[in-house]
C-alpha cells in the first residue's frame, strides 16, 4: 500500500455516492446527485442521507452569516498559546513561501499577471440554498467512484456519467421514484479517465478521455478513438462536449501543458493553453475553432440557439460561440464574474443551464487569482507537496438561456461539485474525486498555526514519539538516480494505480491490482525484442486491490483493503478467505505471500483508520498493525504479530525459513521465522533506510526488491521525529486533504542478509509503491500513475559512488 509523505493517497478511497433534494420552489424537490466522496471527509461526521420531502425547504435569500466577536477571540486566543511551535512552522511553511518568491516571482516566465475577470466581487445570487447538502441522497454508494459529468437519455431514463475506475455507468433515474434506490449497471470500460460525455441524435455516446481523446463509445466495451489531435498538436486534456442537431461534435482540449492530475497548476500559472474544437462525423476532421482559453471546461448547446455555451473555469466566466446563423464563427461573453470556478455546464430542456461550481468564490479565492505572487508561491508550494487541498463550498449554479442567474444550490460539506442536472423534480450533482483548487497563504498557514497550537491537547490521536529517527538515513553506495531517462511505460491508460506485483514464470506475465478494481494481467514476455508488452484485464474485484501472491497451485490471492484476504480467478470469481483475525476485522489487508506449504502470510496495516485515511495513521505514529497467517486447509487465522507500525509488504525467502515484511513510518523492515528452530520470533533485518518502505519482492536471484513510496530528506525525517509537528499535521487532516506531491520514488535491492545493494531512484518518479526484476528490466509499481514502467538494468545498472 503507497503511503507517500505529506500527501494523502487520491484514487483509492471510501466509496459514497450522494444525491440531494431541496426546492427552489414549492411544488419542486431536488435529487442532489451523483457524488463520490474519494479522498476528503466531510466537515461534518458523514451521514447515509436519504430523500426528504422538498417542502421542508425552500431557498434561502438571506445573506450569508459572520464570525461573532466570540469566536474571533477564539481563534486570536488558539494561535497566542501556540507559540512555542510557531518557528518550527515558519522554517516548515513560510520558508518554502519566501524561496517561491524568490524563484517565481510576477515577473517570471512560468506565472502570468493578474488574472482577467477579478477586478470586482463575484455576483451576488439572490435565489439560493447554502445547505443542500442536509437533504442529499447518495446513489450507487460503492460503485460509483468520481462521477465527473453527467449525460440524460430521456427516452430510456437513464443517466450515464464517467467515472474515475474508468468505466461508464449507467444510472436509472426514473427507478429511484418513491423511495426506491437508483439501479446503478456498467455501461462500457473505456480504461482512461472519462470526462464529459453527450448523445448524437442517433443515441450514440460520445466521450472526452483525459487521456485518450474523444471517443465513441459502445455498451459492453467496444471503444472507438474519433480523434486525439487537431492543427498536429496532440490534446492534452479532453475535457467538455456536447453534439449539434447536425452531429457535429464540439469539445474542449482544457491544457495542451498540462495534464489532469496537474489541473491545478494550470490554473495557477493563469495562462492560456485551452482550445474549442469541433469534429465532424462525415469528413472526420478535426478543426479548431478557438484558442488561447484559460482551462476551458464544460460545453453545452441549447436547441432552438444558434451558439454554444462553454466555461473558463479559472476566469469564473462563459463564453458563447456561435455555430450557426450570421454571427456563425464568432463569439461573445455569455456570463462573467460568477459565484465559483465554474466546470461542466448541461441543458435542462427546460430553459436552464446547470453549471458545477468546483469551489465558490470567496475573499481568500479572489486575492489569490488576483495575485501573480501568490499564485507563484502555490505554484512553488504545489510543486514541493505542501500545498493542501482544502474543502471550500461548492454547488451547482441555474442560469437562464440569456446568462442571467436564476439560483444557486451549495453547501460546504460537499467536495469539489463539478456539474449538475435537473430531471423531473430531483437535481443532479456530479463530483470529483478530490477537493477544489486551495488558496495559499491564509489557508495553509492559518489552520496549520491553529494545529500547533492544539498539538498538547490529550486526545485518542496524540502524536507520539517514533523509533527509527535517531540517525541520518543509511548511504547507498551503488546507485542510478536518473532511471526515469530510460524508463519504458507500459500499459498507459490502462494500468490506473498499479501498486505490487506477482509474476508467474510459467507463463511469464506479471499481475497487478489497480485502483479500478481491476486485476490486470501484464505479459512481460511479449515485451522482447522492442515489443511493448501485452496487457489483459484479468478479473475484476470491485474494491482496492493492493498485494497479490502466487500459491504453489498457480491460485492467485490478493489482499483488498476494502473486502481482506481474497482468492481470484480469472473471469470475476472472487472468494474471500478472511476478513477478520484474533476476533478483530481486517481494516486494512496490504501485503501478501505464500510459502511452499500453502499458508499465507499476509498484513493488517492498521485496524484503527481505513485506507482513505490511513496518513492518520501514520502521523498518529502509534502500532495498529498485524501479521496475520492463514491456513487454506483449516481455513483459520492466526495473529503472528501486532503492535506493528503500519505493515505493509510481505515476501517469503527462497528457502522458507523467515519472511521480511515492511514498517512504513519507521523506516524498517522486521524478519519473522516461519520454520526452524526460531520459528515464531522476530528480528531487525534492516533499518534505518533511505526512504518510506512499501512493498517488497523476491526475485529468484538472490535481492529483495523493496519499493521507496517517499524519500527521506529533512523535512521529512523533522516532521517525523516530532511529535508536536506530527500532531499539528493530524489538526490539520482534519479540516483539509494535504496535497498530491512528487516523493522521488525509488526501488532499493537488498541481499539476504538484509544489506542494501542498489538503489535505482529519479525525482519524476512519483509514489513508487514496489518492483521485481525479470530477466535484464527491473518493472515499477506506482500509487496513482496511468501506467507501469521498466528500464533495462543490465544496460543502465546503478553504479558505484
Amino acid at each position: 500500500m503507497g503511503t507517500p509523505i505529506p500527501s494523502r493517497r487520491s484514487f483509492a478511497g471510501q466509496r459514497r455516492v450522494v444525491r440531494s433534494q431541496r426546492l427552489p420552489r414549492k411544488d419542486e424537490r431536488i435529487r442532489g446527485g451523483i457524488y463520490l466522496q474519494s479522498h476528503f471527509r466531510l466537515q461534518s461526521p458523514p451521514t447515509t442521507a436519504v430523500a426528504v420531502d422538498v417542502a421542508a425547504g425552500a431557498i434561502n435569500t438571506s445573506p450569508l452569516g459572520s464570525a461573532t466577536a466570540a469566536e474571533t477571540g477564539a481563534s486570536q486566543r488558539i494561535m497566542l498559546e501556540g507559540k512555542r511551535s510557531l518557528w518550527a512552522a515558519a522554517l516548515l511553511v513560510v520558508g518554502p513561501l519566501l524561496v517561491a518568491v524568490v524563484l517565481y516571482g510576477p515577473d517570471g516566465d512560468i506565472i502570468a499577471g493578474e488574472l482577467p475577470g477579478y477586478g470586482s466581487p463575484p455576483m451576488v445570487v439572490r435565489r439560493r440554498n447554502e445547505r443542500v447538502g442536509e437533504w442529499v441522497e447518495r446513489v450507487g454508494e460503492g460503485s460509483l467512484l468520481g462521477p465527473e459529468d453527467l449525460a440524460y437519455d430521456a427516452e430510456e431514463g437513464a443517466l450515464y456519467t464517467g467515472c474515475a475506475d474508468g468505466w461508464i455507468r449507467k444510472v436509472a433515474a426514473v427507478s429511484g421514484e418513491e423511495g426506491r434506490p437508483l439501479a446503478v449497471t456498467n455501461f462500457s470500460y473505456v480504461g482512461g479517465r472519462p470526462l464529459g460525455l453527450a448523445f448524437t441524435p442517433q443515441k450514440e455516446l460520445i466521450v472526452c478521455d483525459s487521456l485518450k481523446g474523444l471517443l465513441k463509445v459502445k455498451e459492453g466495451g467496444d471503444v472507438e478513438v474519433l480523434t486525439d489531435e487537431a492543427d498536429g498538436m496532440k490534446f492534452g486534456l479532453a475535457d467538455g462536449v456536447d453534439v449539434g442537431r447536425d452531429g457535429t461534435i464540439y469539445f474542449t482540449d482544457a491544457s495542451y501543458k498540462y495534464r489532469l492530475q496537474e489541473y491545478a497548476m494550470d490554473a495557477l500559472c493563469g495562462r492560456p493553453h485551452g482550445r474549442l474544437l469541433s469534429f465532424d462525423p462525415v469528413t472526420r476532421q478535426t478543426k479548431v475553432l478557438m484558442d488561447g482559453l484559460y482551462f476551458p471546461n464544460g460545453v453545452a448547446i441549447a436547441p432552438g440557439l444558434d451558439f454554444l455555451v462553454f466555461c473558463e473555469s479559472p476566469l469564473a466566466s462563459c463564453k458563447k460561440y456561435y455555430i450557426e446563423g450570421e454571427k456563425k464563427g464568432t463569439w461573445d461573453s455569455f456570463m462573467e464574474n460568477m459565484p465559483g470556478a465554474p466546470d461542466n455546464i448541461r441543458y435542462d430542456g427546460d430553459g436552464t443551464f446547470w453549471i458545477g461550481m468546483a469551489a465558490v468564490r470567496d475573499a481568500t479565492f479572489d486575492r489569490l487569482m488576483r495575485s501573480a505572487l501568490l499564485r507563484s508561491v502555490s505554484m512553488f508550494m504545489t510543486k514541493l507537496g505542501v500545498l493542501p487541498k482544502v474543502q471550500s463550498s461548492s454547488g451547482v449554479l441555474a442560469v437562464d438561456t440569456e446568462g442571467k442567474a436564476i439560483a444557486l444550490y451549495s453547501d460546504t460539506a460537499l467536495g469539489s461539485v463539478t456539474g449538475g442536472l435537473k430531471i423531473g423534480d430531483y437535481l443532479y450533482f456530479s463530483f470529483l474525486h478530490s477537493p477544489s483548487l486551495a488558496p495559499a497563504l491564509l489557508v495553509v498557514i492559518g489552520p496549520l498555526l491553529a494545529a500547533i497550537a492544539l498539538y498538547e491537547l490529550e486526545s485518542e490521536t496524540s502524536a507520539v514519539e517514533l523509533p527509527g529517527y535517531g540517525a541520518a538515513p543509511m548511504v547507498v553506495r551503488r546507485r542510478n538516480e536518473k532511471v526515469g531517462k530510460w524508463l519504458e511505460r507500459i500499459g498507459e491508460g490502462s494500468v490506473l494505480g498499479p501498486e505490487n506485483f506477482a509474476y508467474n514464470a510459467e507463463e511469464g506475465a506479471l499481475y497487478t491490482g489497480c485502483a479500478d478494481g481491476w486485476i490486470k494481467k501484464v505479459a512481460v514476455a511479449s515485451g522482447d525484442g522492442g515489443r511493448p508488452p501485452a496487457v489483459t484485464n484479468f478479473s475484476y474485484v470491485g474494491g482496492r486491490p493492493l498485494g497479490l501472491a502466487f500459491t504453489p497451485q498457480k491460485e492467485l490471492i490478493v489482499c483488498d483493503s476494502f473486502k481482506g484476504l481474497l482468492k481470484v480467478r480469472e473471469g470475476g470469481s472472487v472468494e474471500v478467505l478472511a476478513d477478520e483475525a484474533g476476533g478483530m476485522k481486517v481494516g486494512m489487508a496490504n501485503g501478501v505471500d505464500v510459502a511452499k506449504d500453502g499458508t499465507i502470510y499476509f498484513t493488517d496495516a492498521t485496524y484503527k483508520y481505513r485506507v482513505e485515511d490511513h496518513m492518520m495513521d501514520l502521523f498518529e505514529g502509534r502500532p495498529h498493525g498485524r501479521l496475520i497467517s492463514f491456513n487454506p486447509i483449516t481455513r483459520t487465522t492466526q495473529v503472528l504479530m501486532e503492535g506493528l507500525y503500519f505493515p505493509n509488504g510481505v515476501a517469503i525467502s527462497p528457502a522458507g525459513d523467515f519472511l521480511v515484511f515492511c514498517e512504513t513510518p519507521v523506516a524498517r523492515c522486521q524478519k519473522y521465522y516461519i520454520e526452524g528452530e526460531q520459528k515464531g520470533t522476530s528480528e531487525m533485518f534492516i533499518d534505518n533506510l533511505p526512504g518510506l518502505p512499501d512493498n517488497i519482492r523476491y526475485d529468484g536471484n538472490g535481492h529483495f526488491w523493496i519499493g521507496l513510496v517517499a524519500n527521506r530528506n529533512l523535512l521529512l525525517d523533522t516532521v517525523m521525529r516530532s511529535p508536536s509537528l506530527r500532531k499539528a499535521m493530524l489538526i490539520v487532516l482534519k479540516f483539509m486533504k494535504l496535497p498530491e506531491g512528487q516523493t522521488h520514488g525509488r526501488l532499493l535491492a537488498v541481499n539476504l542478509k538484509g544489506e542494501a545493494v542498489a538503489l535505482y531512484s529519479d525525482s519524476a518518479l512519483d509514489k513508487v509503491t514496489g518492483g521485481l526484476q525479470i530477466g535484464d528490466y527491473l518493472y515499477f509499481g506506482f500509487l496513482e500513475s496511468h501506467y507501469m514502467a521498466r528500464v533495462d538494468i543490465k544496460t543502465h545498472a546503478a553504479h558505484p559512488i
